[in-house]
């Protein structure tokens, strides 16, 4: 493709540009009138920019996003829209697992971002990026010394651009360097003090969880699951395990009736995953959240549905129109299919408490206390009331700490690092399951949730799930753990780690 050039004046001799004329207005949320508005104007940076995030992030079309950049030659570009139109390639070929392709591209990215600065017109996006992904990018394919070199030289330019202290960190410990990596954080959180108050919260939190697992995160040796699971009541939900949807792989530890002491001190401060039992007994929503009770109540109840492989980047969408039904109707139509419904089926998940619901469970004692910054009213407001049949299920995602209690049902759990690359979010879990898991399994962390059990999920961890059966339960964000970072540094220096 040659260079973007301006549009040509429109054909009815008015003199103004053929895409504000006589061409039908175009719909930039749109992606069918994208693309036609793109076929008229094929030079068209603006539509093609606006198209390949549409390809991205509404349909996760990574293949058609890439073809659209690739036939910009970023050569006749200026060098700040060049390193954006290389960005955008290295982030497609990653999600297309062509990581060596993506390396590349991210190399290129730095490349332009530097012609940018030198030539005096910097990039738009924060500066340092570049340097971010391609180091990124780097651990990927375990290229560990190139990873720790260009840290250092992102780092040497872009002092501010603090994520590069975590490649920094990882790649030093991956080699084997571990006193090293921990000299990076403790160089790190003396650059805290000149940041605002909300941004040392997200990056002091980011940097306790990278640190907690330096020093505590290995997977554990397998787990067996326990056989008192099927004491609890099916509470008329379909709940027999779909086999193709089970797993052999447990690695997450799993504690009966642990103390809110013991659970603080052996997993909340070492931002290590836990499954705990035995904490759930009191909850009205064993008899409310039975199939019978929840329709009596709610049934007529009109809720909003996603697809299950829309779910994590339709959180990211505001505005986005999802589908509404009553309840009753999603239960019946949805779940009712059970194992021969949908393999990627819609899915009741999200900030939307039924009337009621809140008053069927209790916060348990383990996560109370003001180590966690969001109070219970906070915790109330975000929690996320679910059901779903066999194959529902959300990609991976991540967030502050949280805990998530399954009352009905079984869940497949797939956790990683905070650094850690996870494949396509698009997809269903199942697929990514079947097609994409084996080069994540040495890292990976798994179990399946039974019923009456709480999943601890550490402070910024990568996490997805995958029902294994009908699920019904909430999960319930804490916010950020305000004496991770600091612990990890004094344990560190008392060899307490």
């Amino acid at each position: 493709m040659s260079a973007l050039g301006p549009n040509e004046p429109c054909s009815c001799g008015s003199g103004k540009e053929s895409k504000h004329c006589c061409a039908p207005p175009v719909d930039f949320d749109s992606v069918e009138s994208l693309e036609c508005a793109l076929a008229r104007e094929p030079l068209d940076l603006e539509y093609r920019y606006r198209l390949v995030d549409l390809y991205i992030r509404q349909r996760g079309e990574h293949r058609k996003a890439l073809k659209l950049l690739e036939e910009i030659s970023p050569w006749q570009l200026t060098a700040t829209t060049a390193q954006e139109v290389w960005r955008l390639r290295g982030e497609c070929l990653k999600q297309l697992g062509e990581l060596p392709a993506a390396v590349e591209a991210y190399q290129q990215a730095v490349t332009s971002e530097l012609a940018a600065l030198e030539s005096g017109n910097p990039p738009e996006r924060a500066a340092g990026t570049s340097f971010f992904h391609l180091g990124r990018a780097l651990l990927l394919t375990r290229e560990l010394a190139r990873a720790e070199a260009t840290a250092r030289r992102g780092l040497e330019r872009f002092p501010e651009r603090w994520q590069l202290q975590d490649i920094l960190a990882v790649a030093l410990h991956k080699q084997g360097r571990t006193a090293e990596a921990l000299e990076v954080y403790r160089q790190a959180a003396r650059h805290l003090q000149g940041m605002y108050p909300p941004q040392v919260a997200r990056v002091s939190g980011i940097y306790g969880s990278m640190l907690a697992y330096i020093l505590h995160g290995s997977p554990a040796a397998r787990v067996e699951e326990p056989t008192s699971s099927g004491a609890h009541p099916d509470g008329g939900w379909a709940v027999e395990r779909v086999p193709e949807l089970d797993s052999p792989f447990r690695n997450i530890e799993r504690r009966d009736r642990l103390s809110p002491e013991e659970f603080i001190a052996e997993y909340a401060l070492k931002n290590r995953p836990v499954l705990l039992s035995g904490i759930l007994e009191d909850w009205p929503a064993w008899r409310n959240w039975t199939k019978s009770a929840l329709l009596q109540r709610h049934g007529d109840t009109w809720v909003q549905v996603r697809k299950s492989s829309d779910v994590t980047d339709d959180n990211y969408q505001e505005g986005r129109q999802r589908p509404r039904m009553r309840l009753r109707e999603y239960v019946e139509q949805v779940m009712g299919k059970g194992a021969s419904g949908e393999r990627d089926p819609l899915y009741l998940f999200g900030l939307q408490l039924l009337e009621g619901v809140e008053s069927d469970y209790r916060h348990p004692p383990h996560f109370a206390g003001p180590m966690y910054a969001f109070d219970e009213e906070q915790r109330h407001a975000r929690a996320l009331f679910y059901v779903g049949p066999a194959y529902s299920g959300v990609s991976f995602h991540q967030h502050t700490a949280a805990w998530n209690a399954l009352l009905f049902g079984y869940k497949r759990w797939f956790l990683l690092p905070p650094f850690h690359f996870h494949g396509p979010t698009t997809i269903a879990m199942h697929e990514w399951a079947r097609a994409h898991r084996e080069p994540f399994a040495a890292e990976l962390h798994e179990c399946v949730q039974g019923p009456g059990e709480v999943l601890f999920v550490p402070q910024y961890w990568y996490h997805a799930v995958l029902n294994v059966s009908d699920c019904v339960g909430i999960a319930v964000e804490l916010g950020p753990n305000s004496r991770l970072f600091q612990h990890q540094l004094d344990s560190a220096a008392s060899g307490a780690a």
